[in-house]
């Protein structure tokens, strides 16, 4: 009964566990690396510099403010970029690892069998 129970389980439950397991943990990568957060705001600004030029100031001011933009645009745009790499390095890596994890679970339970089998059988000679 207790094999039988532990057949069902390992087939069963212990595999959509570990299904659902691998899918959470994707899940909170995505989470934790703010994905769509950085999708969305790619080109925004790292830290906006605040518009102090009214309509009467000099162009210069405007041009300097404007250019600050445009490189705390850059620098925003490469520090996000740099964390959706990560992001998907590390999603690629558990993915794959979690598949290969999930193709092989069923045979587990043989190779464990299997390896009993042959501690047996080299025991004997």
């Amino acid at each position: 009964m207790l094999i039988l129970t532990l057949w069902q389980w390992w087939y069963r439950y212990g595999w959509q566990a570990a299904g659902r397991a691998l899918l959470g943990f994707l899940s909170s990568t995505v989470h934790n690396f703010s994905v769509p957060i950085l999708v969305r705001t790619l080109l925004a600004p790292w830290k906006r510099t605040v518009n102090v030029a009214g309509p009467n100031t000099p162009l210069q001011v405007r041009l300097q403010w404007w250019v600050g933009n445009q490189v705390s645009r850059f620098i925003g745009a490469f520090v996000r970029i740099a964390a959706l790499v990560t992001a998907a390095i590390i999603l690629t890596i558990t993915a794959l690892a979690g598949g290969i994890l999930l193709l092989l679970w069923p045979l587990v339970p043989v190779a464990v069998v299997g390896g009993v089998i042959i501690a047996g059988v080299r025991l004997w000679m």
